[in-house]
């Protein structure tokens, strides 16, 4: 079986830390993160992403200066300046 959204090698770091720092602001607020992380995966899990691509293939914003093809699209995170790309 094969991860539907594989995930950069880096991004599960780089969420950790970032949680940290949000603990370090405010008690549960990385916590928060993590859950907010969790919703908006889930969001693209309730459709089939291939459907979706095919039917709404500027559904998600491009990333911000990547200006080059394949295009890339993110997905912001409530509360939080963070995007999953």
């Amino acid at each position: 079986m094969t991860d539907r959204h594989p995930e950069h090698p880096d991004a599960g770091a780089e969420l950790f830390d970032a949680a940290q720092r949000y603990e370090q602001i405010e008690p549960g607020l990385g916590h928060a993160l993590f859950e907010q992380v969790a919703l908006a995966i889930d969001a693209i899990d309730a459709i089939d992403a291939i459907d979706a691509i095919e039917q709404y293939p500027d559904g998600w914003p491009p990333f911000s200066g990547w200006d080059r093809e394949p295009i890339v699209r993110t997905k912001g995170i409530r509360r939080f300046n963070c995007r999953i790309v």
